[in-house]
Parts: structure tokens; C-alpha cells; sequence
């Protein structure tokens, strides 16, 4: 009867099992660093942990970041004003229907429930119900301090409570990444009955911005390599980020770009700092990183090496890249929109709106040149991940010294 209930209302919602989160494709050779037994399957979208099931990621050992995690993403959906009339109204449903069966959860009880429900409904200790607290409320950011406030103190433990099982899972809705969902075809058939397959529409890719005209962008051959590795050392740290929001980016718009800005050179306008090969074009991702205010966030191995893997699957579709590319475009436009009192901003943001219009007309130009990294980036893929499985292995056996 749980699982059911649990299933209907993630029916209602829209709301993904946490083990439907983004996995670590099957080729990656992590293991488990909760139970350290199994190969990792997943990846904690907060700390980058791999884990291999929800029972690893239940665990104690996991509490502490599953419960800041959620709770984190509670508030900004209430901030982001997302719940429209049909799903508060289902909301309330919920909340009320969990009220009722808690209420029946201890028949042994039934007396000193009886002896409550009468305290609750006599003279001045009357507590309204739920449907009469929040019914006439509109469920948004604007007022979830003051739906907090309304909530008895027995109504924020059980509360807690839910956070420390870490039961919010079943409400947060964790993204996929839409370059991990292979490009589905459909054949077309020519006049000469040759079939040739092309990729068919898909609506979760970023839409791709109009293309600008290349002869007045190229009115000089650009040069190859350092336009080539700046491209892709921006892909590299907007996939670090992408990942590290949740797919929510675009909600958080000036601290995002703000992070960009902080780990991708390539968006610089300072020529002198861009990078010359691919390796360089992501160890400065790396570097960047470990100066800026998101080391702590993103100085695992796990999680750079599995931004590798993002880098290669990105690599492995051509309008991948472009859709990238427009999906940073659409970012810093966002950006720009939101920081319109602070000029100096504002036209920081216009260069890089203005970079990346470059760079996506350099893809187009290239003709294949950035995608065709993508053998050598997963030869470094491979030797990144045996490099710190070995160092890992070195510290493990030191420690135990």
C-alpha cells in the first residue's frame, strides 16, 4: 500500500524514482564509495559521489548531504513559483489524505488520540487543518516563510523527520542530461530507394540560436587551434555547471554565469589566458576550479571525469555542440536581462553573448574540426580515470599504514 501511494504521487507530480537520476554510463570504472563492493551506477548530483543503489544512498554515511541536498531544492521550487493552481490544489490533497493515514497509523493509541483530537477541537486550542490553513494561500516563494510559520511544531518535526530519512527523493525531481539520450532516428526514404537515417526532432535539447553570418565574423581566417580549445574548455565548464544545478541553471541565472565566468577562460576576452590543446583546455577548467568559490563542490576526480564523459557524448553528435553553445547564449542573454543595473555587468555578459556567437559560427565554419577531438578526449577520458583509481588505491593503502 506504500509503494502505491508513493507511485501515485509521483504520477501526480511529475516526479522521477531517485535512482531515475543521470547514470554513470557502463563503461565508467568507479566503484561504489559507500559500500565500496559494487560498481557505481549514479552520481550524487550534490557531492558527485558514485553510488551504486538507494541503499547506498541512504545510508548514514550519505544523510547529512541527501538531507542539505533536498532540502535545498525544496526552497528553490518554492522560489521559483513553479506550482500551478491544479498542482496546489493536488498538493493539498496529498498533504491532507498523509494527514488522515497518519492519524490511523497507531490504533493502540486510539485513547490518548481520542484525548488529543478533543484538546485540538475544544475552546481556544482549536488547530485549523491544513485545507483551512493553506487553501486560500497561493503556494509560491513569496510565502514559504509564512507557510512555514502556519506548520505546528509537531508538523515541523514530522518534517525533519522527513528530511533525515531522506524520503524527500521522492519528491525532487532529479534531471537527465539531454546529451546522455541518444539522438532517435527515423529513416527517410530517397527518390532512389536509398535510405539514409537523420536524427528526428527532440524538444529537451536547448534550441539553437540563429545562425550569424560567417563572412563578417571571418573577415580574417581565425586561428584554428585557439579559437578550436577555447570552444572547448566552455563546453567542459558548462557541463561541470549544468550538472552542479541540476539542470536548473537558467533559474539561477547571475550566479551561474558568475561561476562561468570563474572556471572558463575560454569566455575571457583576454587573449593572452586561452588555452592551446585539449589537455590545456581542460586542466584550466580544472585550475579555475580549485581557485574559485566552487572547489569544494567540484574537486572530485568523479566529478570531473564524468564532465569528460559529458564533453565526449557532447562531441559524438554534432548539433550537440551547437545546442551547448546556444543554451550558454540564452544563459548570459538571461543574465544580461537580470543585471540591468549594474553596466559594467551588463556589458561583460554582452561580450561573451557576442564570443559565443563566434564560436558557434566557428563550429559551423570548421566543418566537424571541434567534434573530431572527441577519440583523443576519450583516450584521456580512460587514462584520467585509471590515474585516479591508482592514486586513490596509493592513498587507501598509506592511510592504513
Amino acid at each position: 500500500m506504500e509503494q502505491m501511494k508513493r507511485l501515485s504521487f509521483r504520477r501526480q507530480f511529475h516526479v522521477q524514482n531517485p535512482l531515475q537520476r543521470e547514470a554513470v554510463p557502463s563503461q565508467s570504472v568507479w566503484p561504489c564509495k559507500i559500500c565500496k563492493v559494487s560498481l557505481s551506477k549514479y552520481t550524487c548530483p550534490r557531492c558527485n559521489l558514485p553510488y551504486c543503489s538507494l541503499d547506498c544512498y541512504k545510508s548514514s554515511s550519505h544523510q547529512e548531504c541527501a538531507e542539505a541536498f533536498y532540502r535545498q531544492c525544496v526552497m528553490q521550487e518554492l522560489q521559483a513559483d513553479k506550482l500551478g493552481e491544479s498542482s496546489q490544489k493536488k498538493l493539498l490533497e496529498t498533504l491532507r489524505q498523509l494527514q488522515e493515514d497518519e492519524s490511523g497509523c497507531f490504533p493502540a493509541e486510539d485513547e490518548e488520540a481520542d484525548d488529543d483530537d478533543a484538546s485540538r477541537t475544544s475552546g481556544s486550542n482549536v488547530i485549523p487543518s491544513l485545507e483551512e490553513r493553506f487553501g486560500g494561500m497561493k503556494l509560491d516563494g513569496k510565502e514559504y516563510e509564512e507557510i512555514w510559520y502556519m506548520l505546528t511544531a509537531e508538523e515541523k518535526g514530522d518534517f525533519e523527520e522527513f528530511l533525515k530519512a531522506n524520503r524527500l527523493s521522492e519528491l525532487i525531481e532529479v534531471w537527465q542530461p539531454w546529451w546522455t539520450i541518444p539522438l532517435p532516428k527515423i529513416t527517410v526514404l530517397s527518390p532512389s530507394d536509398d535510405s539514409e537515417e537523420v536524427p528526428s526532432a527532440r524538444t529537451d535539447i536547448p534550441a539553437l540560436i540563429a545562425q550569424p553570418d560567417l563572412s563578417s565574423l571571418f573577415q580574417r581566417q581565425p586561428s584554428h587551434d585557439t579559437v578550436l580549445f577555447s570552444v572547448l574548455n566552455s563546453l567542459y565548464a558548462y557541463l561541470l555547471i549544468t550538472r552542479l544545478y541540476n539542470g536548473d541553471h537558467h533559474n539561477c541565472a547571475e550566479l551561474a554565469t558568475s561561476n562561468l565566468l570563474e572556471m572558463a577562460v575560454g569566455l575571457s576576452s583576454i587573449a593572452k589566458n586561452q588555452p592551446h590543446s585539449l589537455e590545456e583546455a581542460l586542466m584550466m577548467v580544472m585550475l579555475q576550479c580549485d581557485q574559485s568559490s566552487l572547489k569544494s563542490a567540484l574537486d572530485s576526480p568523479e566529478a570531473r571525469a564524468l564532465a569528460m564523459l559529458d564533453l565526449v557524448m557532447v562531441l559524438q553528435q554534432p548539433v550537440f555542440a551547437q545546442a551547448a553553445l546556444s543554451d550558454l547564449h540564452a544563459l548570459f542573454r538571461r543574465a544580461m536581462k537580470v543585471a540591468k543595473q549594474d553596466e559594467h555587468d551588463r556589458q561583460q555578459y554582452k561580450n561573451v553573448v557576442k564570443k559565443l556567437e563566434y564560436f558557434m559560427a566557428f563550429c559551423q565554419w570548421s566543418r566537424g574540426k571541434v567534434e573530431a577531438q572527441e577519440p583523443l578526449l576519450h583516450r584521456m577520458h580512460a587514462n584520467y580515470v585509471k590515474d585516479a583509481t591508482e592514486h586513490e588505491l596509493l592513498q587507501e593503502k598509506q592511510n592504513r599504514l
